[in-house]
């Protein structure tokens, strides 16, 4: 329970989910800054797919009213003795953790048996202001654009689940997906040394913006069946066939030579390729590889 909490009887613009379908913009009083807390004026805030979930009434914890937002840059405006400056920028971690139970009292809050993150199980930062922890928050480097800060929170899955891939440099990297996440996966995996990058999407929109980003694409096997265009590289060259243009071990997929030999497949591409490798890792939740190990790369909302 949270104790010495101040009230303001002012109130501030804040994006307010309703129920399925509906996002009003209101007036509602300013959060509440208990000791240990900081008070942030939000620059700007990011909007995820999970709050779209949450908008359209599918999200399994949202309870409406609810003050939407889990991706967010601000300044401090109030703090305390644990906390940066006023005047400093910071993005914002946005779980919440107990402080209690053993990963809390072990350093490993994220899995926090009781974990909770705001914007979801409570007020997120689209609004005016919001209050959070002063351990939630990390400064912003000075030079790095409001905006491009703003990507903190959907760039710590990348780097996290490229840094669980182990991509050291030189391997091949397979992405599934080319939405956020996925495309910011490519980003890292490349940033990290990967001579080469392939992704794998359904949606001809999300494959251009990868091949914009001068990845290699492969579309799903359903279109290839109709007759589409075959996958192409970032120069738009097309590759005869697609199961010889992919890597044979993905970079997710560690060499593990003393594994018997069988496949793995994912129908809805038409790829397949010896599951000599475990794990998997994912950026969303767990692997769906046929016989391979789940590794979740980071408690997503």
């Amino acid at each position: 329970m949270v104790t010495n909490a101040v009230s303001w009887d002012a109130t501030m613009r804040a994006a307010v989910w309703t129920g399925p379908g509906r996002v009003d913009v209101r007036d509602v009083p300013y959060p509440r800054v208990p000791d240990g807390w900081l008070l942030l004026r939000v620059e700007y805030g990011g909007i995820c797919g999970t709050d779209l979930s949450i908008v359209a009434g599918k999200h399994p914890r949202a309870a409406a009213p609810l003050v939407l937002g889990h991706e967010i840059v601000g300044i401090v405006v109030r703090t305390g003795p644990d906390g940066p400056p006023v005047g400093t920028r910071v993005v914002v971690e946005p779980l919440i953790s107990c402080g209690r139970c053993w990963a809390c009292r072990h350093q490993e809050s994220h899995v926090c048996r009781e974990l909770e993150l705001f914007g979801i199980d409570a007020a997120g930062g689209l609004a005016d202001h919001m209050a959070v922890p002063a351990d939630r928050v990390v400064p912003v480097q000075p030079g790095v654009p409001v905006r491009r800060a703003a990507w903190a929170e959907p760039l710590a899955v990348a780097v996290h689940a490229v840094a669980r891939a182990q991509v050291r440099g030189g391997e091949s990297v397979l992405v599934f997906g080319a939405g956020p996440i996925g495309i910011l996966v490519a980003l890292v995996a490349r940033k990290a040394g990967a001579a080469r990058t392939v992704v794998v999407e359904q949606k001809a929109s999300r494959r251009k913006i990868a091949a914009d980003c001068g990845f290699e694409t492969v579309p799903d096997a359903s279109t290839r069946r109709r007759g589409s265009a075959p996958p192409t590289d970032p120069k738009g060259r097309t590759s005869s066939s697609t199961r010889q243009d992919i890597p044979t071990s993905p970079a997710c997929c560690p060499p593990r030579p003393a594994r018997p030999a069988r496949s793995c497949w994912w129908p809805s591409t038409g790829i397949r390729w010896p599951s000599t490798c475990e794990p998997c890792v994912s950026a969303s939740s767990a692997c769906s590889a046929p016989g391979s190990t789940p590794a979740t790369t980071s408690p997503r909302p």
